[in-house]
């Protein structure tokens, strides 16, 4: 009779469990499409060295994290600070935020501003450089995990692609179809 390895029960009876779950390990990935990064190229070149934020919605594809859409709000640019005037809508849980030429890391600051509040953050530096990213994982009782994470330039979206993930489909369905592709579909 056969033996489950490491074990004194025969191979037939040791049940095989499976949950399901996907396990991810760090560091994650962040996928940033590059009509994005080019906006950021763009803000950059006419900004100088001044900072800028740019809000972000993502989707998880997997274990990677896919940005699908961003928002640029109203804010005053500094040198080594981004003051910004407005919320941005509450389904952009992410941003992206210009550093300094050289500051390649988190500050103490972004930590207790975008990276305190958000789903996840990404740092950049020009010219098309994203040398940081943090996925926050909630956790029991209010708590959360920062997970380092890689960021990597992916295909662009087009406007209408963006545009897909703010059409919703009507409570009425004989008032306006589901959009195909849509996130709301």
């Amino acid at each position: 009779m056969r033996r489950a390895e490491g074990t004194g029960f025969p191979a037939a009876a040791v049940p095989v469990w499976r949950s399901g779950l996907a396990t991810v390990r760090p560091p994650l990935e962040i996928v940033i499409p590059a009509s994005l990064a080019d906006l950021a190229a763009d803000l950059a070149a006419r900004l100088g060295p001044h900072e800028f934020a740019i809000f972000l919605e993502g989707a998880w594809q997997g274990t990677r994290l896919v940005v699908r859409d961003w928002y640029v709000p109203l804010q005053e640019c500094g040198l080594a600070s981004v003051t910004v005037l407005e919320d941005p809508p509450a389904r952009y849980t992410g941003a992206l935020h210009r550093h300094p030429p050289g500051a390649a890391r988190f500050s103490a600051l972004d930590e207790a501003c975008f990276n305190g509040n958000l789903a996840f953050s990404v740092l950049y530096l020009p010219p098309r450089d994203f040398p940081a990213g943090e996925v926050y994982l909630p956790l029991a009782a209010g708590a959360r995990v920062a997970v380092p994470a890689r960021c990597a330039v992916g295909p662009a979206l087009s406007e209408a692609e963006r545009a897909l993930t703010r059409l919703l489909p009507a409570r009425d369905p004989g008032r306006l179809p589901a959009v195909p592709g849509s996130a709301r579909a």
